[in-house]
């Protein structure tokens, strides 16, 4: 009887073997997230996020360990953006300003839009490859270490990307 956890292998599975995987797994996955999240709702919201993220890499990537472990650390990684995305929200929510000004007085939402699609448009001036490091870790919510993966270069060259993204977005804006 061979269990995936004990061979190293592709993430390249037929669905079938990855569903088993999900419901083998899901119940433990659930609970070490709600360990971290504290909510179920969310702990079972993160855990599908991680199983569809591995489905949609699972041609891309090469587990050197368990399916079960890479699984964990996707959902640890997962659990903390989640919870330093909720920071970020309590800040803006404990100053209320934002959203109060934006709810009563429309010319703030269209100076918000303004601002949105000035930003855009300073984006769109990027290289190629800049473009696309930058918007994977602020839009897409990738850490530098995953963009490195997807892009097959070092990590320090995302680094250097963002931070070039960044001096040219406060120079052009």
């Amino acid at each position: 009887m061979k269990d995936m956890d004990s061979d190293r292998r592709n993430l390249k599975l037929r669905e079938s073997d990855f569903l088993k995987n999900f419901y083998k797994y899901r119940v433990e996955l659930i609970r070490y997230a709600q360990a971290i999240l504290i909510n179920r709702e969310v702990a079972e919201d993160v855990v599908h996020d991680v199983f569809e993220k591995l489905w949609k890499c699972r041609n891309e990537v090469y587990i050197t360990g368990s399916v079960k472990g890479y699984a964990l650390l996707i959902l640890r990684n997962q659990c903390l953006n989640y919870l330093k995305h909720q920071k970020v929200e309590m800040k803006y929510v404990d100053a209320g300003v934002f959203e109060i000004e934006t709810l009563y007085h429309p010319e703030v939402w269209f100076e918000d839009q303004d601002l949105e699609n000035n930003l855009r448009k300073v984006i769109n001036k990027l290289p190629p490859q800049t473009k696309k490091i930058f918007c994977m870790s602020r839009f897409d919510e990738f850490s530098n270490s995953e963009i490195a993966w997807r892009m097959g270069i070092k990590k320090r060259t995302v680094e250097v990307q963002i931070s070039n993204a960044l001096r040219f977005i406060r120079k052009e804006f």
